[in-house]
């Protein structure tokens, strides 16, 4: 017994109207996902600069198995849109910079991110100070002393 067919598209068209139906659902999810990140690249008029804040919360440095010095710094967006970390540096206690990272940072809302520096040595029991700039001029700062 047949089943009857129906009426409408043939079964070939058919299944390629849905594979297109999901790619777009695909692409849509896509880019849902990416539009913080995007707005942040090309910018959005919805973000204001006063949203726009970073907290360090911890930093310090801890030897690496080479030999290095891994100076870290754990920043948090608290901020109700995201955030673009555009640098990172390290001062001694006579505000020199020692270290930089200008590795551009995307931080979501209420997320945190990891900021890494590599220096060859620090000065024992001397305070050091590691400050964040955000695309929008915002700055925020942790400091640390180094034990050796």
């Amino acid at each position: 017994m047949r089943r009857p067919r129906l009426s409408g598209l043939p079964v070939r068209e058919n299944l390629t109207a849905i594979a297109m139906f999901m790619a777009a659902i695909l692409v849509a999810a896509l880019l849902a996902r990416l539009a913080p990140i995007i707005s942040s690249q090309v910018g959005s008029p919805g973000i204001s600069v006063e949203q726009q804040r970073v907290s360090l919360l911890s930093c310090g440095a801890v030897s690496t198995p080479q030999g290095l010095l891994e100076v870290y710094a754990l920043a948090y967006n608290n901020g109700t849109s995201g955030v673009e970390i555009a640098s990172a540096y390290l001062y001694d206690s006579s505000g020199f910079e020692v270290a930089s990272n200008t590795t551009q940072l995307y931080v979501s809302p209420r997320h945190y991110v990891p900021i890494v520096m590599y220096v060859m040595a620090l000065n024992p029991y001397e305070p050091y100070r590691v400050t964040v700039f955000t695309a929008s001029g915002y700055q925020a700062s942790c400091q640390f002393t180094y034990s050796g």
